[in-house]
């Protein structure tokens, strides 16, 4: 069957995540189209798509592809929805092309009311649709959403069959007890990512040497690891990360495991084990929130005391890294008008260690765009 999966802000993120996850599951998947907006894949065997959805962050929707068409209009698409003896609701999306979505919906409504069936066409001011208005309108379980991609001379065509949780990705973010927005806290939606493009066996040990309020070590539970370790240099954040994790297990009703404790990042030696670790996945101090008046030499300042940090952080995680072991860790860059301000990562990584792969993540506006490196360890 042919899966498309329209991606996230982060396109190439998003990419790296759903190849990650089907590589970690052992999913044979065909990739058939590649955009900046969505991929589509052949799999061998059918997806349980709400699952999957669930364990990925950097995805919007995942559909299922039902036709191929060389025009689309209302004559066109008219055999793609379902008739139904109940009110039919259908929303309509494009990807890749512009096609004037509202005229072919009324289009569409005034057919099937011609064959005296009742109809009920969603739309938005705003083209595609969002994941909210998919699901709050009943097109995943009550009707339809038809979604249209663009390839070269044709037009695919999809059905939506599960849209991003985000009520949950919401309810895990600001529903925690124990939050410190002054430190800053990874979105879960990123946390979830990292994690997946570690691409660490279920049964593996992950370590977050900066858990903070516990975000990882939260999305790590949620993804069924078992082994989850947290440590950071506060005790207030290992309070938090503590509340949060109780919080966590009376909301999904388990009791979890994991083990957390105080020690700055180049001292875990004291409560792990050398070569022990499957994956090591963090977001580090990145150095204090930015004003936008501070001067070259102020941010030179910060990138030096961070640099000195992240090399003797580094030495210490390689050290109880398993043989084959995987980091994923953000690094920060500081933006300015003028000039970008980077970690030379050659100068602050070990020997032994190697970058496979890194990502920008990063909303308009932001001063500290976080740059997501995948580093893996060999002898």
């Amino acid at each position: 069957m042919q899966y498309f999966f329209i991606l996230g802000r982060q396109p190439e993120l998003s990419k790296s995540e759903i190849l990650a996850k089907f590589h970690q599951l052992n999913i044979e998947a065909k990739e058939i189209l590649s955009t900046n907006d969505f991929q589509i894949f052949d799999v061998d065997n059918e997806i349980d798509v709400t699952a999957f959805m669930n364990q990925l962050g950097g995805t919007i929707k995942i559909g299922k592809i039902i036709s191929e068409l060389k025009n689309v209009n209302v004559d066109s698409l008219l055999p793609l929805i379902p008739e139904s003896d109940a009110k039919i609701h259908f929303g309509l999306s494009t990807y890749g092309c512009n096609l004037k979505i509202g005229n072919i919906g009324k289009g569409l409504k005034m057919k099937l009311k011609s064959k005296e069936l009742k109809a009920r066409f969603v739309s938005s001011k705003d083209n595609p649709l969002s994941s909210v208005i998919v699901k709050k309108n009943h097109l995943l379980d009550k009707g339809i959403e038809i979604v249209v991609m663009k390839d070269y001379e044709k037009y695919i065509i999809g059905q939506t069959l599960e849209v991003q949780p985000f009520e949950q990705m919401s309810k895990l973010d600001y529903g925690r007890p124990a939050r410190d927005d002054e430190s800053g806290m990874i979105p879960p939606k990123l946390a979830q990512i990292m994690i997946n493009l570690s691409e660490t066996p279920i049964d593996g040990t992950v370590l977050d040497p900066f858990c903070g309020s516990g975000t990882i070590i939260q999305q790590a539970l949620l993804l069924g690891y078992k082994n989850v370790i947290g440590s950071d240099s506060s005790e207030k954040a290992i309070l938090d990360s503590k509340e949060n994790l109780a919080w966590l297990g009376k909301k999904i009703e388990k009791k979890l495991k994991y083990k957390l404790f105080i020690a700055k990042s180049t001292n875990v030696t004291k409560e792990v084990e050398p070569d022990s670790i499957d994956a090591i996945v963090t977001e580090p101090y990145l150095g204090p929130p930015l004003k936008g008046s501070e001067s070259k030499d102020e941010l030179k300042r910060i990138m030096v005391s961070l640099a000195e940090l992240y090399k003797n952080t580094f030495k210490t995680l390689k050290y109880v890294l398993k043989e084959t072991g995987t980091i994923v860790i953000i690094m920060p860059i500081l933006k300015t008008r003028t000039q970008d301000y980077k970690i030379e990562m050659p100068k602050v990584l070990p020997d032994g260690l190697k970058i496979e792969k890194s990502w920008e993540y990063s909303r308009p506006g932001q001063r500290v765009i976080r740059k997501i490196y995948k580093i893996t360890k060999h002898s």
